[in-house]
């Protein structure tokens, strides 16, 4: 009956097997044989090593001795052979090895220098011998032996080619500004002006909580005029004393990601002052058209959102701080201003808010109205010009 069996298997080429065994190799380093080494191995084999190294390491293969049955028919390697996976078994197969390379060195590998490198920190070795390895008056080969060796992966080179190659806008994974490999791992860093998402890879614009005071400055996206990051929350607060408000005006290169014309799901520039939001700004004209935006007391916020995809030129900013003022009155007609205020420092016909302007009249009139007024924070007085009439 085994003779029935043997000649079907031969006459359909293929390899009749039996169950065979699993080995777990694990280690920096290490080496293994086919069963029975140096001895010849025995028939209807499927033995299997599975290799384990440490995360973030591959494993490095390479034979120091290698001699199997070579295949004569049209499919190589379809007899004995040593099958090289990436990864567990039922992954991709690497290789396919059969032969002895003195007499086959098409299908067999060339010892100790030719090199076989799994993707990840797994590799499985699977071995299969037919029925046909111990015929008469034939030399029957004698297997292999193999050496393993964990090599450090390196991670960013990894990143780098698998983005080259995706049509996906991000990368997951890859690190946007520097890629850092260490053994056994990478991690990603950041250029000066910007800190790391909490996902690890994606770089942020370093603007959250930025108070400003000074009379004069500028407001920039990250990166401005280069695209602004992605995933970024700015939040500038320009703060004054009392007295005081401040104005914004926007370069015209004024470009944030728009899903419509008014409508600003994805990224925004929000302005808030004491009269509340001022509204949510995208697209490519700047807010009000460019026109001045001049708060109503002594503060602005802003806030500048960016989702995960689209990138863009952004804004900039000048702001100013900006003394509140009123213009100082005429007198009235038959009287007099009788105590003003220091007038402003820089422009000397008006008045700082809080100032006070006091009026008489002359002699033999009689003041109508409020002798005194004051500069309020609308830059408007607190009433209107009183009137002298003659008693």
């Amino acid at each position: 009956m085994w003779k029935h069996f043997a000649r079907f298997c031969l006459l359909l080429a293929v390899s009749c097997i039996a169950k065979g065994e699993l080995y777990e190799k694990t280690g920096v380093f290490g080496y293994f044989s086919s069963r029975d080494f140096p001895a010849p191995y025995p028939n209807n084999l499927n033995d299997n090593w599975v290799i384990s190294v440490n995360p973030g390491y591959k494993v490095v293969l390479y034979f120091t001795s290698f001699d199997l049955e070579d295949s004569f028919v049209l499919v190589p390697c379809s007899q004995d052979f040593v099958e090289i996976l990436d990864g567990p078994y039922g992954n991709n197969t690497m290789t396919r090895l059969c032969g002895n390379y003195d007499l086959y060195p098409d299908d067999a590998p060339k010892l100790y220098t030719q090199k076989f490198k799994s993707s990840t920190n797994l590799m499985t070795v699977r071995m299969v011998s037919d029925y046909s390895n111990d015929l008469p008056d034939t030399p029957s080969p004698v297997g292999f032996r193999a050496h393993y060796y964990a090599e450090d992966r390196n991670e960013c080179v990894e990143l780098r080619e698998e983005a080259a190659a995706s049509d996906e806008p991000e990368s997951v994974g890859m690190c946007e500004h520097f890629c850092n490999n260490y053994p056994g791992g990478y991690y990603c860093s950041c250029r000066q002006g910007y800190v790391l998402h909490d996902d690890g890879y994606s770089c942020i614009g370093d603007c959250s909580n930025m108070i400003l005071s000074s009379r004069t400055g500028v407001i920039e996206s990250p990166g401005y005029p280069g695209k602004y990051s992605r995933k970024t929350d700015c939040n500038w607060k320009i703060q004054t004393e009392a007295g005081k408000n401040m104005e914004l005006t926007f370069d015209p290169s004024f470009h944030v990601e728009e899903y419509q014309p008014g409508m600003c799901p994805y990224d925004y520039l929000q302005i808030n002052d004491s009269s509340g939001s001022r509204g949510l700004f995208c697209g490519s004209t700047p807010p009000d058209d460019g026109a001045p935006i001049v708060s109503t007391t002594n503060w602005f916020k802003l806030h500048f959102h960016t989702d995960y995809l689209t990138e863009l030129t952004g804004f900039r900013i000048n702001y100013k701080i900006n003394e509140i003022v009123c213009p100082l009155p005429d007198p009235p007609v038959h009287g007099r201003l009788a105590h003003v205020t220091e007038p402003s420092q820089t422009s000397p016909d008006f008045i700082p808010f809080g100032g006070i302007i006091r009026f008489e009249c002359n002699s033999g009139f009689r003041l109508l109205g409020s002798p005194k007024v004051a500069c309020l924070k609308d830059g408007s007085l607190s009433d209107h010009i009183p009137i002298c009439e003659v008693f």
